[in-house]
């Protein structure tokens, strides 16, 4: 057996657990994206890896009460950008559900790429964010947004917010299914979502922590 077939089954004996490894993180694929320090970015939804939100999610068929944490992951490079990755995980679980890739745009607002990105990457606004006012009106994608209106506060264990910022996000345009979402923007993010049709949870924050 010649010296170089030995040196090739030394570092297939020595990456063979690494590869095995990999074959079991199926609830976690953002290891294949390319990844890139970003610094921390302010706008609607304060980006940092390691940022976090809880949310008490209330899921209507059956009805049933829960715990999410929803966690800014990794920063991941998708075409010429650098966007932040958000996973969902629930308490005592595991599993983490990749939502989306996300990256703040000043005086613009938030851009999307949904996940899993398609091959053209399509980037999109998802919210507007702050030059707009009550009553504005764009798409994201196929569905309809809408800015509604500064609220006057929201109540959370430790803290009594200020204005807020919320929008409605018609599906596929229509009026008969929407979301509506809260944020307090530059300082904490997504204060509460639901779904008017009751088909996806509700979500409130319960807790929080952001670095700028």
């Amino acid at each position: 057996m010649s010296a170089r077939y030995l040196a090739l089954l030394t570092i297939f004996a020595l990456f063979m657990p690494l590869l095995i490894g990999c074959g079991h993180k199926v609830t976690d694929p953002g290891d294949s994206y390319g990844e890139h320090p970003l610094s921390p970015s302010e706008g609607l939804i304060p980006m940092s890896v390691g940022n976090w939100w809880d949310y008490q999610v209330r899921s209507y068929n059956p009805d049933t009460t829960y715990t999410v944490r929803r966690k800014i992951r990794a920063v991941h490079t998708l075409g010429p950008n650098q966007y932040y990755m958000f996973v969902d995980s629930a308490a005592g679980s595991s599993h983490l559900d990749t939502l989306y890739f996300l990256r703040n745009i000043r005086n613009i607002g938030v851009m999307a790429i949904m996940y899993p990105p398609d091959s053209a990457l399509t980037e999109d606004t998802l919210f507007w964010w702050p030059h707009v006012h009550a009553g504005y009106h764009y798409w994201f994608g196929q569905d309809s947004m809408l800015v509604l209106y500064d609220e006057p506060g929201f109540d959370l264990p430790t803290d009594t917010l200020g204005p807020i910022m919320s929008y409605q996000r018609f599906v596929n345009g229509s009026r008969a299914h929407y979301y509506t979402y809260n944020f307090l923007g530059d300082t904490i993010g997504l204060l509460s979502e639901y779904d008017n049709s009751e088909i996806d949870p509700e979500y409130t924050l319960t807790a929080y922590h952001v670095v700028h």
